[in-house]
């Protein structure tokens, strides 16, 4: 495992992460915008989701949200992280990263093709899978979950709650890799979710279905911080 992929990851800011969401924002079309709001209101890391688009289209939309990220980034002097979710040529042609779930490809495959710099992300629901991830040796980050049921995906395992992010968070510490969660995160239950000594919180519909994207991260992003353990 290389250092400088974990080494990327221990720097980034994880408290809040993006997921956009292609019709939620009204289109692709309306990502970029949405996705310079989220950052506008404090999220450091987006994660470009699209299962429906081509690989053509998905690139283009990537590309344009890499361009944002980097434009408002910039303007507040911050880093944005973007990630791209499971198409690791677009990752590769971009320079970007990637998360991948368990049905996708192995993140050991997707080392090998990205290479040692590259922050990757696996999804996980269980103990299980987390020993199977950290085993193989290839993540940096996992998103953990979904911690409630939710709306935006009806695919999941079942929900981990907030006893079991808690302790996958902490053995995925205790192996050196970051812990995010994800799966019914909203601004009333954000602290709560701090409160397990995880990293960071991973939304989808919180920020790409609000009426003020930016708003609303703000106030994602403030529960989280606020709650977190000392």
């Amino acid at each position: 495992m290389s250092a400088s992929s974990r080494e990327r990851a221990s720097q980034v800011d994880w408290a809040l992460y993006f997921v956009t969401d292609s019709a939620m924002a009204g289109g692709a079309k309306n990502v970029p915008a949405q996705v310079a709001e989220a950052i506008e209101g404090g999220a450091h890391v987006i994660q470009v989701r699209d299962k429906h688009l081509d690989d053509t289209a998905y690139l283009e939309l990537a590309r344009k949200v890499r361009a944002v990220a980097r434009e408002v980034g910039e303007r507040h002097g911050r880093e944005i992280t973007v990630i791209v979710n499971d198409r690791v040529e677009a990752a590769r042609e971009l320079g970007l990263d990637v998360h991948v779930g368990q049905a996708d490809m192995p993140a050991s495959q997707v080392r090998e093709i990205l290479g040692p710099e590259a922050i990757i992300g696996v999804s996980v629901s269980n103990t299980k899978q987390l020993e199977e991830v950290i085993a193989e040796g290839a993540a940096d980050v996992v998103g953990i979950g979904p911690i409630w049921t939710t709306a935006t995906k009806t695919d999941t395992d079942p929900a981990v709650g907030l006893e079991g992010l808690a302790s996958l968070t902490a053995r995925a510490h205790e192996a050196g890799i970051v812990s995010v969660a994800i799966g019914g995160i909203s601004i009333r239950n954000a602290g709560e979710v701090a409160a397990t000594g995880c990293d960071g919180i991973c939304v989808v519909s919180a920020i790409a279905a609000s009426e003020d994207p930016a708003t609303s991260a703000t106030f994602l992003r403030r529960e989280f911080v606020m709650n977190q353990p000392l």
